[in-house]
């Protein structure tokens, strides 16, 4: 994959994925009252905004498949006064891949690209994030404390060859990377994920019809529990300080969640970026499919 910017054209989409989308019936009623509330009590909403944005909704859990679950070694790695649950494969001998999963997914969402990393002979280590999965010590996380449960995976293993993160995991990885020069990197892979975190608040804003002044209040109480530093919101800014040899970003065109242009903005600043732009495989299937699975496992197999 010499080029740098190379594009993969799905199935299209069938008539029932092609159609507008809806807001469920309880965000319309809590924007409507987000509204009204927002000018006489902008701290009130604040909390019940962050309370909602923070808090991972529990969905339906994708079930390993059982001979993949039974080759693994459960690991555990301390974190926040809990633990981070995963899984290992591989021996100890062999370079191993770290998946880190997006906001509210869990690592059996990689199952598909875990087994085709296993037969090209790397080790595979991937974990439920904080408040998440079975790592569940905890109901409500962010970006920054991703970053910082990545860290503390990075300090169990010693050394990690790889790493490919989905959504908020593969932001979350390149932020730990970037304030953490131990962490050097053969390969790091960003699939669907925001760079533009400003952005995300700014979807926020709009879809639930909330104030500015409650979004820095959302914001100035996050950096004062976290002591978050300020270039958290444009990771554009950060690339020079991420130990990473091979970069390959991955996002579809047509991505209703974090839209492709993040990608592309980090793709024109940082020269030793790939793109891979996908066509009709949206935010999450680009991570079952066998064409996208394909050209990523092709890359990291190159170094």
């Amino acid at each position: 994959m010499e080029e740098k910017i190379r594009t993969i054209v799905g199935p299209a989409p069938s008539p029932k994925t092609g159609k507008g989308f809806t807001l469920p019936f309880n965000v319309r009623l809590m924007r409507l009252g987000f509204r009204h509330l927002g000018a006489i009590a902008p701290r009130l909403v604040s909390k019940v905004a962050s309370k909602l944005f923070f808090t991972p909704v529990i969905r339906k859990r994708p079930e390993w498949p059982a001979d993949l679950l039974s080759s693994g070694q459960a690991v555990r790695v301390p974190f926040n006064g809990h633990a981070l649950h995963g899984y290992r494969w591989g021996g100890e001998g062999q370079p191993l891949v770290l998946f880190v999963h997006g906001w509210e997914n869990e690592a059996a969402h990689f199952q598909f690209f875990i087994q085709e990393i296993l037969k090209q002979g790397f080790a595979v280590a991937a974990f439920d994030a904080p408040a998440h999965g079975n790592s569940r010590g905890q109901q409500q996380t962010n970006m920054f404390e991703y970053s910082l449960a990545v860290g503390a995976i990075f300090k169990h293993f010693g050394k990690i060859h790889t790493i490919i993160g989905h959504s908020m995991g593969g932001a979350a990885s390149f932020y730990r990377c970037a304030k953490t020069p131990e962490i050097e990197l053969e390969n790091l892979v960003m699939i669907s994920s925001p760079t533009d975190i400003q952005g995300i608040f700014t979807r926020l804003k709009q879809t639930l019809h909330i104030s500015d002044k409650v979004i820095a209040n959302m914001q100035n109480a996050m950096h004062h529990r976290f002591n978050i530093d300020r270039d958290i919101y444009d990771l554009t800014q950060l690339w020079n300080k991420v130990n990473a040899k091979r970069v390959l970003l991955v996002h579809d065109k047509n991505d209703i969640v974090v839209p492709c242009t993040d990608a592309q903005r980090l793709a024109e600043v940082w020269s030793k970026a790939q793109m891979l732009i996908t066509e009709n495989y949206g935010h999450n299937r680009i991570i079952r499919e066998a064409e996208p699975i394909k050209e990523v496992v092709e890359f990291i197999s190159q170094a």
